[in-house]
């Protein structure tokens, strides 16, 4: 028997009679449905994938609802072969009807069967999953990556109109095989140009495992609260830490996947980005730039312990933490910060005169932050006028400070000497101005009178005792007896008018 074959165009236009499957137009079972009717079951119209334009066997009933154990036309429009047609999937890569060229399309499929089943099996399994007919993204997609309608990658859209314009291989799962590249080299802005300030990716910018590590979703990565972050807004995002400029940007930092190299853990809810960086842990010590003036490495345990000597709950925090959460945790800017008891050795808070001076404006010997000799308070200090400046506000004689006074042959002389950090250290233990305004009065204020050239050190011998280095405590007025230090520097020795 001959099968009747009845374009689907010409019937749908009224052209010839209705007589799809066995019997007539006039069996009302068998009357032929309108395209639309018949789209809501599987969509067979004009510009449709099994539409007139597709080829003869989806352009009419019985090149689809036919009885494929007897090769007859169907009795029933509820009986259908997907095998019958030889057109091209996946880009030319498989047969619509060839078992072995589909089964490695399918390989990521759980339920795809791993041999070939009987003709109506392989038929109810194609229309399992493609129930309009169409090659599509499976239900769960968006879970993996977004491409709804209001997304930066919508399917089906302008840029992506196919699976295969980001899948280039069977294996729907193989990040390595996206088109990332493909289409985004196109962009206005190249890719290595738009990661130039991230030097992990603008060295590869191209790699889709790279890609999908950062853009999982498809978008910039984002914040728990959905903000963009980009390496100039990573400080607001992250706490704080910089990457766009100070230590951590350059070819010394700015490494997204350097500094965040553990991937999201494998997730029974959505999303399901197993291949993902997660942004939430962070390592500091996948990188060997030196630190503390090249004293150590950034990843030398040992090494760090050398500068973080002045910290005493250094070894215990790495015991608990581990060293990069112990380093975030005083460096939650990601730059070398002051040690926690700081405060109490020199004020450097906000309110504070020295609030927001990095270490280096004060430390030269960055090796060796205890070297008081080394810190440069006239280097910023001579520069300034009125309250701070120096010499101007020390100057009694000369161009120099007076520190000491000495006598020699009942004739009191200054002794000038230019200060070094420590000596500053002495009287501005707790960076206050100078106190000679307030001097006591019955103490002769200080400036005027016979005591102008003594020198605060001379007087106030006595130390703090909360101070590791020499400061001078000023709670303390020097000894009143002249045969002890203090009072008797001058008048012990029979100068001064009291000796």
């Amino acid at each position: 028997m001959t099968r009747r074959r009845l374009t689907l165009a010409a019937a749908l236009a009224g052209l010839l009679p209705l007589a799809c499957g066995r019997g007539t137009s006039s069996a009302p079972a068998n009357t032929m449905p309108s395209a639309a009717q018949h789209a809501k079951y599987f969509p067979i119209a004009a510009g449709d994938v099994h539409g007139p334009a597709a080829g003869q066997a989806s352009a009419d009933c019985n090149g689809c609802h036919q009885d494929t154990s007897t090769g007859q036309p169907s009795v029933s429009f509820l009986v259908f072969s997907c095998t019958g047609c030889h057109l091209p999937v996946a880009n030319g890569r498989a047969q619509h009807d060839a078992w072995a060229s589909l089964l490695p399309l399918h390989a990521t499929v759980a339920g795809f069967p791993a041999t070939q089943p009987a003709d109506a099996a392989f038929s109810d399994a194609c229309r399992a999953c493609h129930p309009a007919g169409t090659v599509g993204p499976p239900a769960d997609h968006g879970d993996y990556f977004d491409l709804s309608a209001a997304g930066k990658h919508a399917f089906p859209g302008a840029r992506i109109t196919k699976c295969g314009d980001c899948h280039t291989s069977g294996s729907r799962t193989a990040t390595t095989d996206f088109a990332c590249a493909t289409c985004h080299a196109a962009d206005a802005t190249p890719l290595a140009a738009g990661h130039a300030a991230v030097p992990d990716l603008a060295a590869d910018p191209t790699n889709p495992v790279k890609c999908l590590a950062c853009h999982a979703n498809g978008v910039l990565p984002a914040t728990s609260a959905g903000a963009p972050v980009t390496v100039a807004g990573h400080a607001a995002a992250a706490g704080g830490f910089l990457i766009g400029t100070g230590v951590h940007s350059g070819a010394a930092g700015g490494a997204c996947l350097t500094c965040h190299p553990a991937n999201r853990a494998p997730s029974t809810t959505p999303p399901h980005w197993d291949y993902a960086r997660d942004f939430k842990q962070t390592s500091c010590v996948a990188c060997h730039v030196t630190v503390g003036g090249t004293a150590a490495l950034h990843d030398d345990q040992a090494g760090l312990a050398t500068i973080h000597t002045s910290v005493a709950t250094f070894a215990s925090t790495v015991a608990s933490l581990g060293l990069s959460a112990a380093c975030l945790s005083c460096h939650a800017d990601g730059q070398g910060g002051a040690p926690a008891n700081h405060e109490a050795l020199f004020p450097r808070a906000a309110g504070t005169k020295h609030a927001g001076l990095a270490c280096a404006s004060c430390h030269t010997n960055p090796a060796n932050r205890q070297d008081l000799t080394a810190l440069a308070c006239l280097t910023c200090h001579q520069g300034l006028t009125g309250a701070g400046a120096y010499p101007g506000t020390h100057q009694t004689a000369g161009a120099a400070i007076l520190l000491t006074t000495t006598c020699t042959g009942g004739t009191s002389a200054t002794v000038p000497i230019a200060p070094t950090g420590a000596d500053c250290l002495k009287c501005h233990a707790d960076a206050q101005v100078d106190l000679v305004g307030a001097h006591p009065a019955d103490r002769n204020t200080f400036g005027t009178g016979p005591h102008t050239g003594a020198g605060c050190l001379t007087c106030h011998v006595a130390l703090r005792a909360d101070k590791p280095y020499p400061a001078a405590d000023f709670t303390k007025p020097s000894p009143a007896s002249q045969s002890s230090a203090g009072c008797a520097t001058c008048h012990g020795n029979g100068c001064g008018g009291g000796g």
